[in-house]
């Protein structure tokens, strides 16, 4: 990554004026959390470029991420007036909104931005979450389904309505939706860890652990359905399955708090390697210090090999 990093200020020492390597070194920045460094490669580009809506995007997305949301806000809506036909400025400009505390005109603005892009799912999303946390989960549930109306065959929208009618206990309803984002897109994760949750919930575990073999074989780098298995299996009092689960998230994810936690747990009571719980256990106590199960975990394990002080 940093090699990465040095690449492409070079690029920019060399071409100044070529959009395409600010863009990519401030998406370098984001995703190393380096927020000060991506707001300065903002700042250089709208200096050579005082139009170019991108910056302005760079510069506000940074100063959110920094907390800054009132200069985020300033920045993000100079993103629309520069490119008035973006509908992600526009939901960039909800986020912000929503970071002010001014629902109301982050409402207003995400539906804007639907009117341009209809299978804006996040903005659908957005809108269910001010919506439910004003109480109105009916007006939620419709307007997600008025959305289904104008982009019937995109997946993520079903999926999204699984979502919401979970959320108000419709669970065969939510099943069907699930099912019919599958259907249109088998190849979307979320969907099918919905189905695996929900099959675990009804102790239907043959075909919980079916949905999350599904995800592995198509998704193998994510973490979330060896976490699932884990748990079905645990359930079930398969103990080496469910270690198995939680070693392959571990490998995906090294300092993965709850994976560590459960196998730690495992090896105390089902005879296991002590010292191997206790670092584990220990590792998942230095990611996750608030959390009162993995204190637990560890407290419990050093009062098995008795150690008490």
């Amino acid at each position: 990554m940093q090699l990465a990093k040095s690449t492409l200020a070079k690029v920019l020492e060399l071409a100044p004026d070529v959009v395409e390597p600010y863009l990519t070194l401030a998406a370098v920045y984001m995703e190393t959390r380096t927020f000060d460094q991506a707001l300065s490669v903002g700042e250089k580009l709208l200096a050579v470029r005082p139009k170019e809506a991108r910056a302005h995007r760079i510069i506000g997305r940074a100063l959110l991420a920094q907390g800054n949301n009132a200069k985020a806000l300033d920045a993000l809506k100079a993103v629309t007036e520069q490119a008035p036909q973006d509908a992600s400025g526009y939901y960039d400009v909800g986020v912000a909104y929503r970071k002010v505390k001014q629902e109301a005109e982050a409402l207003k603005i995400f539906e804007k931005a639907l009117a341009l892009e209809p299978v804006m799912v996040a903005a659908v999303s957005q809108i269910v979450e001010i919506l439910v946390a004003r109480g109105q989960p009916d007006k939620a549930l419709t307007r997600v389904q008025q959305q289904l109306q104008r982009v019937p065959n995109e997946a993520a929208m079903h999926n999204l309505l699984g979502t919401v009618l979970f959320g108000q206990r419709q669970e065969a309803a939510a099943e069907q939706a699930w099912l019919k984002a599958i259907a249109l897109n088998d190849n979307l994760p979320e969907p099918q860890l919905h189905l695996a949750r929900l099959y675990h919930q009804r102790k239907a575990y043959a075909q919980a652990i079916q949905q999350c073999e599904l995800v592995i074989t198509r998704h193998p780098r994510l973490v979330a359905p060896y976490m699932l298995l884990g748990s079905i299996y645990q359930e079930q009092q398969v103990i080496h399955k469910a270690n198995e689960a939680y070693q392959q998230a571990l490998k995906l994810q090294p300092t993965f708090a709850l994976a560590a936690n459960n196998l730690a747990w495992n090896y105390g009571e089902y005879g296991g390697n002590l010292d191997e719980a206790i670092a584990l256990a220990r590792m998942a106590r230095e990611q996750a210090p608030e959390n009162p199960q993995v204190a637990d975990t560890l407290g419990w394990l050093y009062y098995k090999k008795g150690e008490y002080t």
